[in-house]
């Protein structure tokens, strides 16, 4: 079992504080056969001078034109010569038996995904002084059924959450199946990808004792933060490829519900800067549930949330987005 070859695929740009962590957190996993493939996306800062102080058989180098993480870990995966890949990105970390655990109990099928426990930790902080979220090990339970999987996810009982991309570790089978990253993606082009990558596989393996570490700045992007038309409508495509993903294999009434308030919500963050966008994520949320009705809990405060749910949110949004803008 041993003898089944890890690829480690890390995406670097401008990455040169955190990347010898990144990679000594790989070059340390205790599942012995690995190679860990560093592409470079033109990076400015002398990222991989990082790399001098390591003197490793495993290590390769490649590089390319700056052309986004999801090109990166794509040229990766050309170079990649494991039956199993493992994607960490160039500050985050791996507890240091990730990888064996999750080849143990995958037991060299092909066909299953594994996930670990993940932990948000700040960026000056460390990481093992933080635990992991009660609501995401409730969320990575394992499951035979990708679909109930992915759906709860995305917040089909509520509150849904996320998965980091080194979490997992994944057949190499399973992306030939579905493909390589979209590189037209500017966000959310890591759930897009595993979307499809999960409903391929036969189950879900979640593992609890081990640890995917992510870390997160006081800067960190989000999709309000963003606040550009690129931006939302990367998010907006990247919900169209889900569900294009989800028709193919599953009823609509089995995800309709789930897809409306992704659609629904987008369409409220978009609003008013981008009407048209915002009109036709609407459209798309009422043309899946007819009867659905928008939940404003995630516009604001109390009064806020009040004003939305009685008199009308784009109002909010029209006040959120003018206050925003003396910012």
């Amino acid at each position: 079992m041993n003898q089944v070859l890890v690829s480690i695929i890390i995406p670097v740009f401008n990455s040169k504080k955190y990347l010898a962590i990144a990679i000594k957190s790989a070059l340390d996993q205790t599942w012995e056969n690995k190679e860990i493939i560093i592409i470079d996306d033109g990076s400015t800062d002398g990222s991989l001078h990082a790399l001098n102080q390591f003197s490793n058989e495993n290590l390769k180098i490649a590089s390319q034109k700056n052309s986004g993480a999801a090109a990166a870990r794509n040229l990766g995966l050309k170079i990649a010569k494991g039956e199993f890949i493992q994607f960490l990105d160039a500050d985050d970390l791996l507890s240091v038996d990730k990888i064996e655990k999750q080849m143990l109990m995958i037991s060299g099928s092909t066909e299953k995904i594994t996930l670990s426990n993940s932990i948000h930790f700040l960026e000056s902080s460390n990481p093992t002084d933080s635990k992991p979220s009660k609501a995401d090990i409730e969320l990575y339970k394992s499951s035979s059924n990708p679909i109930d999987f992915l759906l709860n996810l995305y917040g089909r009982k509520g509150n849904g959450g996320l998965v980091p991309i080194h979490a997992w570790l994944t057949p190499r089978p399973l992306i030939d199946k579905v493909g390589n990253w979209d590189e037209s993606l500017t966000f959310d082009d890591d759930g897009e990808f595993f979307c499809r990558v999960v409903l391929a596989a036969k189950e879900i393996i979640f593992i609890e004792n081990i640890t995917a570490y992510y870390r997160k700045y006081k800067s960190d992007i989000s999709l309000s933060s963003q606040n550009s038309l690129k931006a939302f409508e990367s998010a907006y495509q990247t919900l169209i490829s889900k569900e294009n993903n989800f028709r193919k294999i599953s009823a609509e009434e089995i995800y309709a519900k789930t897809f409306a308030a992704s659609y629904y919500k987008l369409g409220v963050m978009c609003y008013p800067k981008y009407k048209e966008l915002s009109k036709n994520c609407i459209l798309k949320a009422k043309s899946l549930n007819k009867n659905y009705k928008t939940n404003t809990q995630y516009l604001g405060g109390r009064i806020s949330n009040f004003i939305a749910n009685k008199i009308s949110w784009k109002l909010i949004r029209k006040l959120q987005n003018f206050k925003s803008s003396f910012k």
